[in-house]
Parts: structure tokens; sequence; C-alpha cells
């Protein structure tokens, strides 16, 4: 029989007491929370960055060779709220549906230090201010099910939909461990981001094998808050389109980022994650032959950060 529920998960302490947790440093248990009436406002940015040689053979219109530079950026405020989900049969009790509104949101790309104008680039994230996005969460911090909530116009570039999951899925939290962990304490996990560029018939991927490890557990503003460090693998696979220059990039790199979480609430407070590829594989969009000759680079950076909690 189906039920409906709520996410009754906390990134909790277990132990007699919580304040003896983190004078001790005992173990703590790290699980996720998204009370019922309780709405996470977010504020997400990423930077994406890509660096290559001949540069005037793949924008014939620049005026001088050399390096070519393309910088995309964006950044969006979420609001993010659990509902009741009916569980399907075999499926986890205590997984949780979040759904999330986005509002600020904005994006635009430079090329060599140039900012290219609406008319070059009409694909921004502007478009997407006062959609709602849902997605699932596990038990233990995986994330999956990530879909638009219809609405009365779809939106202008459905690869604007695909990034946005990309960027923004693989930073909502870190994989927790099913042990009790402290201090110095480290374990693994592994998940893939698959999302069809469907523009292109193309599936775009981020992979990470990540190594977690807990460097901090102390009381701060009344609340015991977790710093975790990982440092993970990337396979990525994804379309860089930028107006005037469309390519599809593939490879594997590496990267790192800082989790700072608040497990009095069950909330992960930021995150600050930089990743890179040095010699990527690139294609011209449409294309299935890679560019071999060019020597390129990418790196993109995402940041998020809790600005407040609202009731309902």
């Amino acid at each position: 029989m189906k039920r409906t529920h709520i996410l009754l998960l906390g990134l909790c302490v277990t132990g007699i007491h919580i304040w003896g947790t983190v004078e001790g440093q005992e173990k703590v248990t790290l699980r996720l929370a998204y009370p019922e009436g309780r709405t996470a406002v977010y504020k997400n940015t990423y930077i994406f960055e890509y660096t290559s040689d001949k540069g005037k053979w793949l924008l014939p219109a620049r005026s001088s060779g050399g390096d070519l530079h393309v910088v995309i950026t964006g950044e969006w405020r979420s609001q993010e709220k659990a509902r009741p989900i009916a569980s399907a049969p075999g499926e986890a009790t205590d997984t949780v549906e979040v759904e999330a509104a986005l509002e600020k949101a904005d994006s635009g790309v430079r090329i060599d230090g140039t900012p290219l104008t609406f008319q070059e680039y009409p694909f921004t994230l502007d478009s997407m201010n006062g959609r709602k996005f849902t997605w699932r969460f596990s038990p233990h911090g995986r994330v999956g099910h990530f879909f638009p909530v219809p609405g009365r116009h779809p939106p202008s570039r459905p690869g604007l939909v695909t990034d946005l999951r990309q960027f923004w899925m693989p930073e909502l939290c870190p994989l927790l461990p099913e042990t009790d962990v402290g201090k110095g304490d480290t374990w693994t996990g592994e998940q893939a981001f698959e999302a069809a560029y469907s523009e292109l018939g193309l599936m775009g991927l981020v992979g990470l094998t990540s190594t977690y490890e807990v460097k901090k557990i102390e009381k701060k503003k009344g609340q015991v808050r977790v710093t975790i460090q990982e440092d993970r693998k990337v396979h990525y696979r994804g379309w860089m389109y930028a107006g005037l220059l469309s390519l599809l990039l593939g490879g594997e790199g590496e990267g790192s980022g800082k989790w700072v979480i608040d497990i009095s609430r069950g909330l992960v407070l930021s995150h600050d994650v930089r990743m890179e590829i040095d010699r990527p594989m690139v294609m011209l969009a449409g294309t299935r032959e890679s560019l071999g000759s060019i020597r390129a680079e990418t790196r993109w950076t995402f940041k998020r950060k809790l600005d407040k909690l609202k009731k309902e």
C-alpha cells in the first residue's frame, strides 16, 4: 500500500548528549533533514572556463589568433522545501522529494574578455525565474529524479535545463557514510548524473568518485557544525554552448571541495568546489570527430550557501 510521508531524517548526532559529542570528539551520524513546513533559501553560483589554442580556427570571425578563452557564469536563488510523496513499491520510505523555486537567476558569456550581447546569447538563466524543479534524496545523500515542474511555457532552449541540472545536482550534498564518523575519519562514494541534450541527441554526464574526510566538529553560534573535505575524480561529458561557439567536451579530471554542515538542524550551510580537466576531448557540436590537435583545458567552480530559513 502506498503511503505519504515527509523526510524525517536529520543530519544529526547519535549518542547520549549532543554537546558531549563536540567536546569529547565522539562519533556522529550524518543524515539529511527537510522537515515539513521549513523552506531553505540558497544562493547558487558557478563559473565555467574553457581555454584552448587555435582560437582563430574555432572562431574565424576573431580579429586575432592565439589562445581562446571562454567564461560562462550563472547564478540563482532557490527556495527549497519538502513535499509529500507516495512511496512506490520497493522504494525506501524515508526518501523525500524536494521542490525548488528559482528566483534572481541570470547568466552570461564572455569570449576573450568581451561579454556577448543578448542577440548573440539569448538563452540566459533569467528565463528560469519563477520556474520550479523537483528532485529526490535518499537517506545517505544520493540525489536523483530531477525534473522541471511543467509550466505554461517550455524553456527557450531545453539544453539550458540540462546545464542547470548538471551544475546543480552534484553539489546539493555530500554522500554520507552509513557508519558513525569523527574527526579524521574518511569514507568514499561514487555517483553519476546523466541528462539528455535533446537538441543534439546526446547524453551529458558528470561522474564523481569521491573521498571525504571529517576535518572539524565544532560548536558555533549555538550550532554543531561539521566541516568535510572532499577530493574527487571527475568524468565529464557535456555541451558548452556559448552563442558564437558550440563545443562538445569530455574527459577525466580532478576536483576538491569543502562542505560545512549544521547537524543541529540538518542543513548544508555552505559548499565550495573546484574541478578541472586538462586536455579534454573537443568536438564541434553536431559533428562526431574529435579535434585532436587542439590543446585545451576546462575548469569550473560551484558555490552554494544557505541564505535564510523561512517558515510557511
